[in-house]
């Protein structure tokens, strides 16, 4: 059963003075204003794009293993405008075919990727796979013993001195980026990305999607608190949001401790990050026995979420989806963003 909350989480169609917002024609403004407040707040905003990029195709095979034996591309990013150049490698797989193909991108490559089977699932279904290292750009505390929990380090930090963004927004950074190369790839659909990732990757993918209007589908897999679930209900076992700020400080901006140490106050939920990818879709993959992600909280975020979806008549754009089993991105994960992608 999902703990009591400290206070409702706010309405995400009400300005501040209560106002409501009935017409969908308003949602764009009330949107900007959230935006601000959630992502500032939080995760201490998004650092700026750069102001060059280039991109460099190093290299181009075949997988003879796969069927068909697909097209493996592995492309260069270099990044300018800050103090140094931040570089970026994404591998890309897909269909040897005459027309442009939808892209899932997977910013976890600093974790075990893909079985071969659900690349091969996905190439199948005339889906090209996208693979990048979020912490090519900003370094994971939580994966580096060696590493300060609270110290923010990494080529997009050393690009910008004294930043203050958390690795999150950084890794939603490089989410972006690499958005920007499919934008210019000959073979690639920038009208149909879907981007992906798994736990602290999922927070990244929707705080990526609610800042890019390009994503066309943001998979939420598990993200827990500071993600798709409710700060303020918390399921039996689940991840409260003090917990995961402060065991990871970095991952968020330098306000998140006061903010979450304080759900009253607290002017947002994460309801509000899931309404900003509105009308553009959303899916959301949770495990009934995975509390530490907070199931009951995410399904709650959805529900009020749904409102701005509804005003929007996208209402079926949003989706949630509860397996058995616990934390973990299976294959029957990757299938279910795959039918989401191609409407099977």
């Amino acid at each position: 059963m999902a703990e009591p909350h400290a206070t409702a989480e706010p309405d995400v169609l009400a300005w501040d003075d209560g106002t409501p917002i009935d017409q969908a024609a308003a949602w764009p403004a009330r949107a900007a204003v959230w935006r601000t407040t959630i992502v500032g707040g939080l995760y201490g905003g998004l650092p700026a794009p750069p102001t060059t990029l280039t991109s460099t195709l190093r290299s181009e095979s075949r997988v003879a293993r796969l069927p068909g034996m697909p097209i493996l591309e592995v492309f260069r990013i270099a990044c300018g405008g800050g103090e140094v150049c931040v570089p970026l490698v994404v591998h890309v797989v897909r269909p040897d075919v005459d027309h442009r193909v939808p892209v899932v991108l997977h910013g976890d490559g600093c974790w075990w990727p893909p079985a071969e089977s659900t690349v091969h699932a996905a190439l199948a279904a005339g889906v090209a796979v996208a693979r990048f290292d979020r912490t090519d750009v900003a370094d994971d505390p939580a994966a580096a013993p060696t590493t300060v929990a609270d110290r923010r380090s990494g080529p997009l930090y050393d690009a910008h001195p004294g930043a203050r963004f958390g690795a999150i927004s950084a890794w939603a950074w490089a989410y972006h980026r690499c958005v920007d190369l499919i934008e210019r790839h000959p073979a690639l659909d920038v009208s149909r990305v879907a981007v992906t990732g798994f736990s602290r990757g999922a927070k990244t993918t929707l705080l990526a999607g609610a800042t890019d209007d390009r994503i066309a589908l943001t998979h939420d897999h598990a993200s827990g608190a500071g993600g798709g679930a409710l700060a303020r209900v918390v399921g039996e076992g689940g991840e409260s949001l003090a917990e995961v700020v402060a065991r990871f400080p970095a991952w968020f901006g330098a306000d998140a401790p006061a903010i979450a140490n304080d759900l009253c106050a607290m002017p947002f939920d994460q309801h509000v990050l899931l309404a900003l990818i509105a009308p553009r879709r959303l899916l959301m993959t949770y495990a009934a026995e995975d509390a530490w992600s907070n199931p009951a909280g995410a399904r709650r975020a959805a529900e009020a979420a749904r409102a701005v979806y509804r005003l929007l008549g996208a209402e079926r754009a949003l989706e949630f989806r509860l397996r058995s089993g616990g934390h973990g991105h299976t294959a029957a994960d990757w299938s279910v963003l795959i039918e989401v992608m191609t409407g099977s």
